[in-house]
Order: structure tokens, then sequence, then C-alpha cells
């Protein structure tokens, strides 16, 4: 074989590539298509390789070469990767539309060929396994499109593909069913989070979000007080009705928990930050009479409490104008 054959350069590339001297590897497969232009498994390592370097443009010109070269012929397995690859480049170069296109058609041809991983490389099994996350993705480039429910889908496909019920999957559901208009499933999302989980930033970001973004915010602050007296009062559902309150109704509701239980530091950590710099004399007066009970009550983290008030609290509060 000739040395400058495109399959004795690929292989010297790789060899660069795998040392850590993409340079050298770059400039190796460029000789290569300067041999044969057409050359699809060497137009797709290029296009790889520019997409990992961040050359998003370049990632696409070498990656539709690939696809449109005689990869078909030689290497047909490679054709979903390089779509994989060229739906990221342009996802990144905001063509959503082409994106998708690109992402779609990945999932469609590598789905139910499993027999694949056994004819390529580690990378390329373990790529063909994040057929959830590209969902995800899909759903995102569709949201982003203003198409939610084939969002909604794409998303459903990658929660039945293994990816997780997080923060972040928990979100952009919320996201898509408030674009859908389907408040009530929002809303029912948020208990069922709450009524499973702790009192973690997590969970009341979720809280915060259907606040911000719905449109029936008092309706989901009554049933969650309906069910933070069902439950016996757990700190996370105080605090989360807390969350779709504004003051004065969010600093009554925090210190009507802390009567019934005042050692829920999380809760008094929430009440303290009601109050700032801006609080008048008579306000952090006020606050100080109603946290007196909640130190008398728990002298085991009284300290705690009383230090954490000094700290944050202005120690000259303004005067009432």
């Amino acid at each position: 074989v000739a040395p400058e054959h495109p399959e004795i350069l690929r292989q010297l590339a790789q060899v660069y590539i795998a040392g850590g001297n993409r340079v050298r590897g770059a400039a190796v497969l460029e000789r290569a298509i300067a041999s044969d232009p057409n050359d699809g498994p060497t137009l797709f390592m290029l296009g790889r390789l520019s997409f990992e370097q961040g050359q998003w443009a370049g990632a696409v010109h070498l990656l539709s070469r690939a696809i449109n070269s005689n990869l078909r012929r030689t290497e047909p397995e490679l054709i979903p990767l390089a779509r994989y690859f060229l739906g990221g480049a342009l996802e990144r170069l905001g063509y959503d539309e082409a994106g998708v296109k690109q992402f779609r058609a990945f999932l469609d041809a590598s789905n139910g060929n499993a027999s694949w991983s056994s004819q390529r490389s580690r990378d390329l099994t373990l790529l063909l396994r994040q057929r959830g996350v590209v969902w995800m993705i899909v759903g995102d480039l569709h949201n982003r499109l203003g198409q939610p429910m084939q969002a909604w889908d794409a998303y459903q496909q990658g929660i039945e593909q293994g990816v997780g019920d997080g923060q972040t999957t928990q979100i952009r559901l919320l996201y898509t069913l408030l674009q859908l208009g389907r408040y009530d499933e929002a809303e029912q999302l948020v208990v069922d989070r709450l009524t499973n989980a702790q009192a973690d930033d997590a969970t009341l970001d979720l809280v915060s979000y259907v606040a911000k973004y719905g449109s029936r915010t008092k309706r989901l602050s009554e049933r969650l007080e309906q069910l933070y007296t069902q439950s016996g009062k757990p700190a996370r559902l105080a605090l989360a009705t807390a969350a779709l309150q504004t003051p004065p109704r969010s600093t009554a509701t925090l210190k009507a928990h802390l009567t019934a239980k005042p050692t829920d530091r999380a809760v008094f950590e929430a009440l303290i930050k009601q109050y700032n710099a801006q609080s008048s004399a008579s306000e952090i007066a006020d606050l100080l009479r109603s946290v007196e009970p909640v130190l008398v009550a728990a002298p085991q983290i009284a300290d705690a409490y009383a230090t954490q008030i000094v700290e944050q609290l202005p120690i000259e509060p303004r005067s009432e104008e």
C-alpha cells in the first residue's frame, strides 16, 4: 500500500491523536484528504477532531461531506456518528432546526443496531448508549424552536431511555408543561416532588420556577398549605409555601412554623433572610420579639440562632422616616 494512501495516513493520524498531538494528527488527515477528497472515514475523523476542538463551522463542513461521501459503502456504521457530531455543531452555531434533523437521524439509525458495538471502538459503543441524553437535547431544541409538544415527546423518550429525573429534567418538564398550558400537571409535578423530597435547594428552585413562570401561584400555594397541614408540618413544605408568597405573608408562614417546630434551622435561616440592611428599626424589633419564644424553646441551638441574627441583620437598623 502506498505511504500516502488514506488508510495508512488515517492510522498514522490516530497514533498522533492518541498520543495527544492533535495538531500533527490533523495535519496528517489533511494529507489524506488531499490524496482522496472523497474518503469518508478520513472526512469523519477530521470533522470529529474539529468538533472536539470547538471548530463548529469546520466540523459542519467536514461532517456534511463525510455523510455524502463513500462512507455508505466503506463504513456505513460511521454515518450515525457523523450525524451526531454534525447535530452538535449545528446546535452550537444556533441552527436548531438543522440540529434536530441530524440528531433525529442519529437516533433513528442507531436504534436497534447494538451489533455495531462489537465492530467499533469503545467510544462508539459508549456514544450509542447515550440515546437518552440525545433525546433530551432534541427536546431542548424543540423548545427553543417554540415547539413544546415535540419537546415533551422527546423528553419522554429520554426518560424511557434511562435519563434520571433530577433537577435538570424536572425543570425541563415544568417549563414544557407551562408552555403547553398544562398547569394542573405542572403543579402536581411540584407537589409530588415536595411530598417525597427533603428541604433542599433543588426542590425549592422548582417551586420558585413555577412561581416565576406559572399563572396560578395562589392555587399552588393553597395546595401546599393544605399538604403542609396534612403531612405533619414538615420544614420543606413550610419553605416551599413561603417561596410562593411575598412579605408579610411569607414572613408570617415561617414564624408560625417556628412556633410549632423551633429547631427547624432551615426555616429559621429563611426567616432571617426576609430581613436586610433596608429593614426599619421597628421591623427588626418585631423580628426579635417573634423569635424570642423560639430561642427559649430551643436552648440547644439558641446561641447559633442568636449569632446568625447578629451576623445577618444590620447592627444599626435604618430609622423610621
